[in-house]
């Protein structure tokens, strides 16, 4: 990968490790992953395994599907982070509507949710302009803070016998205008879990990448990958109840007139 804040990509051992994840790893997920896919297809034909005993096999080769899915998009993640440099990013942007963003994204971390127990709620408040920004890295921005939101969520889990205190919901916002950070596209996941302490939230918001423990390392990039969007981040925990709240923000991209008076600045400057 590149080394962040060098500004020079690592050579020879990059390339090999691209060429073997190439080769050796996706090319075998492709295979299996259509493989499951003509298994789940024969388990829902008619002229498939009779449907009063293909239930339970249907429902491996679901999990099974879903997990090879995302193994095989987790390595297509990392081999365009391999030839991402962070100190030039603004290089790789591109017109990014993060409404299509979740209408990828929405059935899978749907199915993280409820597999983990918990129940799912999005709400898209239109219109949403697009943004300028890296789909990838901002795809994988959205996916941490749901799966953090998962993790706060476990401590809460009511006991199977349990059936009087409700089940924790994993809530995912997206609107445009006012909040917290107003006239910024806005993506908040707001989970009912266990609340986070103040400080904790506070480090998160502050820290940098390399000095955070194992644990925090997935949100602290969620920060960074904002940060260098020119994005804001809001971390706090939820005041009607337990749980918390993971707030991103994107700016819009400038008008003509903005863009003009930057490039007339920038010009002034040089």
């Amino acid at each position: 990968m590149r080394v962040v804040g060098s500004g020079q990509p690592a050579r020879g051992p990059v390339a090999w490790w691209k060429a073997w994840v190439g080769h050796d790893i996706r090319t075998p997920l492709t295979v299996l992953m259509g493989y499951l896919e003509l298994m789940a297809q024969d388990l829902d034909s008619p002229n498939g395994v009779p449907l009063n005993v293909n239930g339970h096999y249907r429902r491996i080769v679901e999990v099974m599907l879903r997990n090879v899915r995302h193994l095989y998009t987790t390595l297509e993640w990392l081999m365009a982070m391999s030839d991402l440099n962070l100190d030039n990013l603004e290089a790789s942007f591109e017109p990014v509507l993060l409404v299509d963003i979740i209408n990828e994204r929405w059935a899978d971390w749907e199915a993280w949710v409820k597999e983990a127990g918990f129940r799912f709620e999005i709400t898209v408040m239109p219109p949403i302009p697009y943004i300028l920004g890296n789909a990838t890295l901002i795809r994988q921005a959205m996916d941490i803070l749901v799966k953090n939101a998962i993790r706060h969520c476990e401590p809460r889990r009511p006991a199977p016998d349990d059936w009087y205190t409700p089940v924790p919901k994993v809530r995912l916002y997206l609107w445009y205008g006012p909040g917290r950070f107003s006239q910024f596209i806005q993506f908040a996941v707001i989970d009912e879990g266990e609340p986070v302490p103040q400080e904790h939230l506070k480090r998160l918001m502050s820290i940098p990448l390399e000095e955070a423990t194992e644990e925090e390392a997935p949100v602290v990039l969620c920060r960074t990958i904002v940060e260098k969007h020119r994005g804001r981040v809001w971390f706090t925990n939820r005041t009607a109840g337990p749980g918390n709240i993971f707030l991103i923000a994107f700016p819009p991209p400038p008008t003509k007139a903005q863009a003009a008076a930057q490039s007339t600045t920038s010009e002034s400057a040089s």
